[in-house]
């Protein structure tokens, strides 16, 4: 058996600890190979003797601190606005980590359903049109007329439910 180069092990490690603070997950093995650039099969042969000696840094150590019904709720709260477990926001907030809290989404529901339903029902006449085109209808200027005028008013449509949904939620991407 090969004997390990112990200076890929501070490599590997650094790299996983610095993985998971940017993207806040750990890395997948491959991610591991393309983030340091040492083979896959060495990889796996030191993250295995990582764990067999609990070099890994699995949780294993417990802070408990008390605080009044008032302020767990308030961390609750906070933490529940993030989309984390109390114990992430709260190691989040120890060594202050950006902490992002999830949009509030408020929005007037039938307004959506009713764009939806009116884009759905331009949608269908172009389906229509297209059916009787199929079955061997002829073009002419009245139904080249519907479908410049269909596909406008669908281009609107959309255009202005993107609009609401920007104004809304930000910039989409």
């Amino acid at each position: 058996m090969r004997r390990k180069d112990e200076s890929k092990k501070p490599i590997i490690s650094d790299f996983i600890n610095t993985f998971y603070y940017e993207h806040d997950k750990v890395p997948s093995v491959r991610e591991i190979v393309e983030g340091t650039g040492i083979p896959l099969s060495t990889v796996h042969r030191y993250l295995r003797d990582m764990q067999e000696k609990d070099e890994l840094g699995a949780r294993e150590k417990t802070i408990h601190f008390r605080v009044s019904e008032a302020f767990y709720e308030v961390i609750a709260h906070e933490a529940r606005q993030c989309g984390l477990s109390i114990s992430e926001f709260c190691r989040r907030v120890l060594i202050n980590r950006p902490i992002k809290k999830l949009p509030v989404i408020i929005h007037d529901e039938r307004e959506i359903k009713q764009e939806l339903r009116n884009i759905n029902k331009l949608g269908n006449n172009l389906n229509q049109i297209a059916r009787y085109l199929n079955e061997g209808g002829q073009m002419n200027e009245t139904l080249s007329q519907e479908i410049r005028k269909t596909l406008t008013t669908l281009d609107l449509s959309i255009h202005d439910f993107n609009s609401a949904v920007e104004a809304e939620f930000g910039q989409s991407s």
